[in-house]
């Protein structure tokens, strides 16, 4: 079959046919004439630029193509992860403060309706529900001591100088342990510098302590400072 210059597919195959058209004497210019027939001769190179055209559009990423997005994706990926991790170890700093302020508040409850005005030494203890009760003082993702609560090991115990205020079988939860005047709790990275930097700590006064260096606090709270 035969082509005008008009039936072109790209800039190229037209500029092809009219030069074929111009050659056979068929027209002046590219656009003041209507579209003449183009000679069979100019088919074979038009088939082949066409040919060409169709397996350019066809074919896949070179390796350097994937080369240079692979590069890409990592800078982007090195860039990325370290803002990630922080703000996962920020997040578990946190959720570490409010299960120690969670205990706070569940020795305070307990003192006032179950202990006597004595306090629980265990997480254990507190997470007991009182008799006729279906929940005890604390929620259950704080139930035992050395329990893991988003990448914190957090642990309830007497504090210094604590002394026994009502036996365990006079509690209202029947609590495995006497209650005592004073008590400690403290929470530590489960993995330092994977799940959290800081440590932290409280007791009987209510206020956070924080370490610096990660380490499991003990009563007193040497090496802490209270949280702003």
């Amino acid at each position: 079959s035969t082509r005008t210059c008009g039936d072109a597919g790209s800039p190229v195959a037209h500029a092809i046919l009219c030069a074929c058209a111009r050659r056979a004497g068929l027209v002046s210019g590219l656009q003041d004439r209507p579209r003449p027939v183009c000679p069979r001769p100019c088919e074979p190179a038009l088939n082949r630029m066409q040919a060409r055209n169709t397996e350019h559009s066809h074919a896949g990423f070179t390796l350097v193509e994937l080369v240079v997005v692979v590069s890409v994706i990592g800078i982007i990926a090195a860039i990325a992860v370290p803002g990630l991790m922080r703000a996962r170890t920020s997040a578990n700093e946190s959720s570490a403060i409010g299960s120690l302020r969670s205990v706070n508040a569940a020795q305070t409850t307990y003192a006032a309706s179950c202990g006597g005005s004595g306090f629980a030494q265990s997480l254990a203890d507190l997470a007991l529900p009182p008799s006729g009760a279906a929940s005890g003082f604390i929620s259950p993702d704080l139930s035992a001591n050395g329990i893991v609560k988003s990448g914190y090991v957090v642990n309830v115990a007497p504090d210094t100088g604590a002394t026994p205020v009502v036996a365990a079988s006079r509690t209202c939860n029947g609590s495995s342990l006497d209650t005592v005047t004073t008590y400690f709790a403290e929470a530590h990275p489960l993995a330092l510098g994977a799940t959290g930097y800081r440590s932290f700590a409280t007791d009987t006064r209510g206020a956070i302590y924080a370490s610096p260096t990660g380490g499991t606090l003990a009563p007193g709270m040497a090496g802490a400072s209270v949280l702003d």
